[in-house]
């Protein structure tokens, strides 16, 4: 299998990532409005929507940084870091 193959079978499923993250989205922001049932309307879902934005940037941020550091470690250990 070629790189060029593996790159367009990894673009044929962009919109399904895409969906699934704002189906995470979401679900994050409801669940943190239900901690908040007590509060009035407008200022739960503020509340909700500022918490889900600052977990899910921390998420990326930090799947991102793993991704980097497993990749490095494996170039490491197999003697092709340059």
């Amino acid at each position: 299998m070629t790189s060029e193959s593996a790159a367009v079978r990894r673009d044929r499923f962009w919109l399904w990532r895409h969906l699934g993250g704002g189906a995470a989205a979401l679900a994050v922001m409801y669940l943190f409005r239900e901690s908040r049932a007590e509060w009035s309307p407008m200022h739960a879902w503020n509340r909700a929507l500022g918490d889900a934005s600052l977990v899910l940037l921390a998420v990326a941020m930090s799947t991102q940084t793993w991704a980097f550091w497993v990749t490095w470690c494996r170039r490491t250990k197999h003697g092709l870091a340059t």
